[in-house]
């Protein structure tokens, strides 16, 4: 599983002002791999499902959905419910854990 941060810029901002800003990444603390669905795994087939996750200051996850699909409805399940599972640490600002939405990719690979 990899985690991307989805920030969106604030372009009312003094350029010098969000440099001096320390920042550090939420991150996945514990990840728990996903189930290759059985049929899938038979078929050969896989994919990559991405999460869309929100995370609170202390790194609970409060949201997880389907972004985008891997063209199958159990891989997709499957991918969600590990990124469910995966504990997280939030992101910081200054020094201060933030919230924030994250993209998370699962990558099922068949021939595993």
């Amino acid at each position: 599983m990899t985690l991307r941060s989805m920030l969106v810029a604030d372009i009312g901002h003094d350029v010098d002002a969000i440099s001096e800003v320390k920042r550090t990444d939420a991150k996945i603390v514990r990840s728990v791999p996903a189930d290759m669905p059985a049929f899938e795994q038979l078929a050969h087939i896989g994919g990559t499902a991405t999460i869309e996750i929100d995370l609170d200051a202390n790194g609970t996850l409060t949201k997880a959905a389907v972004l985008a699909s891997s063209g199958y409805a159990r891989i997709d399940q499957s991918a969600r419910s590990a990124v469910r599972a995966s504990t997280y640490q939030a992101a910081s600002i200054n020094g201060h854990a933030v919230g924030g939405s994250y993209v998370v990719e699962v990558v099922f690979d068949p021939s595993n």
